[in-house]
């Protein structure tokens, strides 16, 4: 992987998911109350993240894809399940 291209991926995706993330709306009890009034920017929000998590994921994995050892095979595991789930 090019060098710019795995800088962008390693800053440029955690950055992007903070940022987006930081208009999570707050919604206090009673829960469906709270959402109903923002409920496009919650839907939008989450569908959003279905596709920003996956690329946070593949963040983290260029960062262990080329060790070797246990932690790095315990790290690629867990990625391997973080990015669908």
């Amino acid at each position: 992987m090019p060098t710019r291209l795995r800088r962008l991926l390693l800053f440029g995706a955690p950055t992007l998911v903070a940022a987006f993330n930081l208009a999570h709306p707050v919604i206090l009890q009673p829960v469906y109350a709270g959402v109903l009034h923002q409920l496009d920017w919650w839907v939008t929000l989450h569908l959003v993240n279905l596709l920003l998590f996956p690329l946070l994921g593949l963040a983290a994995y260029t960062l262990t894809g080329e060790l070797k050892g246990a932690a790095a095979t315990v790290s690629s595991v867990a990625i391997a399940f973080f990015i669908p789930v």
